[in-house]
């Protein structure tokens, strides 16, 4: 397996329902870039009937089984799930550490304002002593006033800080957050497939695009540009 750095551009490709033989996302030749056909023989294949159409297209000329494809669908969507896996259990791990700093900084800011908390109380108590005046008073309580207003300020700072972290580390497309969340390894389920995969590509009987919907996301996750991902089959 390996992630491909080309896409089809500037195609667009029409909405179709699928047979219960057929995938649920568009096959197309990587040749001509039309969409493959699906024979009506015993074993279910797509092959690309523009071959003889279009010059020097460097169409399939051979038949690709649906079952094939299938394999070739579910074992890249189970190693995208190992990799969002892993992902997710060190993007947690970051965000915990980054917690942990956060949480520190605001308890440090807190017993601060405990602290100022503490000479509002004592000026107070000097006040009500006798051992300054009202207008002491007044002016030295202000002045505390203001040092736990912008302390506070701080705090509510880097509280929303470390929320907004927790939740960039964690953002997901809804169908790549199922998948990542799956208790065990998926089966090959048509929801699942039309959910994350724009589109299918055929090179020929050994190299095989998947086009995923969420191309940039799963680009970066895969090391990608697009998210293209090919298919390589040995003997």
């Amino acid at each position: 397996l390996c992630v491909r750095s080309t896409t089809l551009k500037g195609k667009k490709f029409g909405s179709r329902v699928p047979s219960p033989h057929s995938l649920p996302v568009p096959v197309r030749c990587g040749g001509c870039g039309h969409a493959m056909v699906k024979n009506g023989a015993k074993v279910m294949a797509y092959y690309c009937k523009f071959k003889k159409l279009v010059v020097d297209g460097d169409c399939f000329d051979g038949k690709m089984e649906v079952e094939t494809l299938k394999d070739v669908l579910l074992a890249s969507i189970r190693q995208l799930q190992a990799v969002l896996v892993e992902q997710k259990k060190s993007a947690f791990e970051k965000a915990a550490v980054s917690s942990v700093d956060y949480v520190r900084e605001i308890a440090s800011l807190q017993r601060e304002i405990e602290g100022l908390n503490r000479e509002k109380l004592s000026l107070y108590n000097a006040y009500s002593d006798g051992d300054i005046d009202r207008e002491e008073y007044s002016r030295r309580r202000q002045s505390v006033d203001d040092r736990i207003h912008a302390l506070g300020l701080q705090a509510d700072e880097l509280e929303q800080r470390n929320q907004q972290h927790r939740q960039s580390v964690t953002a997901l497309p809804p169908a790549m957050e199922y998948l990542q969340d799956m208790a065990e390894l998926p089966q090959y389920d048509n929801e699942l497939i039309a959910a994350l995969v724009k589109h299918v590509v055929v090179y020929n009987e050994r190299q095989v695009e998947i086009v995923w919907k969420y191309a940039d996301e799963v680009g970066a996750i895969m090391s990608g540009e697009n998210g293209g991902w090919i298919w390589n089959s040995r003997s």
